[in-house]
């Protein structure tokens, strides 16, 4: 049996400013929970091989997230967005050995900070196209609370995209989206993770005025959905490689 009870405030604070239609600025506070997946609670042993397995872990905790935003709108355009975040007992893969056994869980085991800045920008000057673009930028900071596991790490981090859509027909029926989105490469937790870049592509079809859309969408054009990444911790390095389907 495991009972768990804890009673938290979770407020929001919310602060704008409009001197005309064509600026505004805001800011705003908010404290969060994030609650694992039932997969990630399951103790449930899976075995890839008579050598490994991973299992679940019905003791994990929840984690907190402190959310400082200031943000400045132009036009309903263009967005720019500050952002400070930190966050509490965070959770994830741990890898151990025992008796020649590997074995992988999730455990609240370290703690982040991140700082950083992200930029969209909505472009509809012309009738057959929208695009839209979003690039972050940003600085992460981990913290590790046991000492097997080595995520006191820290470094740059940034991703990107853009969506085109290019309408087929003058009344916007038929449409063609075009996009590509790239994470670079960062750090969190105990784990460096690599670049990753997708491009996709897809039809979309607005039908019985316009109550019933239909799309058709093609992911990962160019074959180069690959998650890369390296964990560290005290006795040994772990790589991993994830083709994504």
């Amino acid at each position: 049996t495991n009972e768990s009870e804890y009673g938290k405030l979770f407020p929001t604070a919310y602060l704008s400013y409009q001197p005309n239609e064509n600026h505004s600025y805001s800011f705003n506070y908010s404290r969060r929970i994030g609650r694992p997946f039932f997969g990630e609670l399951n103790p449930f042993r899976y075995f890839t091989s008579e050598f490994e397995y991973s299992s679940g872990n019905p003791y994990l905790r929840p984690t907190f997230t402190d959310n400082f935003e200031l943000g400045y709108v132009f036009k309903n355009n263009l967005n720019i967005t500050g952002y400070y975040n930190r966050t509490t007992d965070n959770y994830d893969r741990i890898q151990r050995f025992d008796n020649g056994i590997k074995y992988s869980t999730t455990e609240n085991f370290y703690s982040t900070k991140r700082g950083g800045i992200n930029i969209n920008y909505n472009y509809n000057k012309l009738k057959w196209l929208e695009t839209t673009i979003f690039a972050n930028a940003y600085y992460t900071s981990s913290k590790s609370f046991i000492t097997e596991s080595i995520s006191n790490l820290e470094g740059y981090g940034a991703d990107f995209y853009i969506d085109n859509t290019f309408f087929l027909t003058k009344d916007k029926i038929w449409a063609l989206f075009i996009g590509y989105w790239q994470d670079l490469p960062y750090k969190d937790g105990n784990t460096q993770y690599r670049n990753i870049g997708v491009a996709y592509t897809g039809f979309k079809a607005s039908l019985l005025n316009k109550n019933l859309i239909l799309n058709l969408h093609l992911n990962d054009l160019l074959n180069t959905s690959r998650s890369k990444g390296t964990e560290y911790y005290s006795d040994f390095e772990s790589n991993y490689y994830y083709k994504g389907y």
